[in-house]
């Protein structure tokens, strides 16, 4: 009898959930939702006539005529980055490319301790043997650099 009282109960939990189902779905698409009436009210704005809607209407702005060395200013110069590699700790292997690891080589040297190089462009490329050797600033901001042999793009 225990289980029959159970297997009642849960019936009634599902339909319950049914029915709360059907009505979030009748609700999700608008049928309790109270629509404007089909008839115009007395209140309603008359529609205005073609010719006072001609003559409200703004006229259209002149046409801006932009020549070439003007849309070449106007454009967006990319962004350069100033990256500084300095070689305070010890010997450092250092590759720098333009834009991606496989751009023309900027740089291709071992920077000895003490010695300092400063690169700009858009995006530098570098690839560091002794990376813990050195210290990175872009753009006067300081860098941490992963020990070891790495590789990073920067800008």
């Amino acid at each position: 009898m225990r289980r029959s009282f159970v297997n009642v109960v849960f019936g009634l939990l599902v339909a319950a959930a049914l029915v709360l189902v059907a009505l979030l779905l009748a609700v999700m698409s608008g049928h309790f939702v109270a629509g404007q009436k089909d008839s115009a009210s007395p209140a309603a704005p008359a529609t205005p006539s073609l010719s006072s809607a001609r003559q409200h209407r703004l006229p259209p702005p002149p046409l801006k005529r932009v020549t070439p060395t003007q849309a070449a200013a106007t454009q967006l110069a990319p962004t350069v980055v100033h990256i500084t590699i300095a070689a305070t700790r010890g010997p450092c292997w250092l590759v720098a490319r333009r834009g991606s690891e496989t751009g023309p080589i900027l740089v291709q040297e071992l920077l000895a301790r003490g010695r300092e190089i400063t690169l700009r462009g858009p995006h530098i490329w570098l690839e560091l043997g002794a990376a813990a050797n050195v210290d990175i600033a872009v753009n006067g901001q300081a860098r941490t650099v992963p020990a070891g042999t790495t590789s990073m793009l920067l800008g």
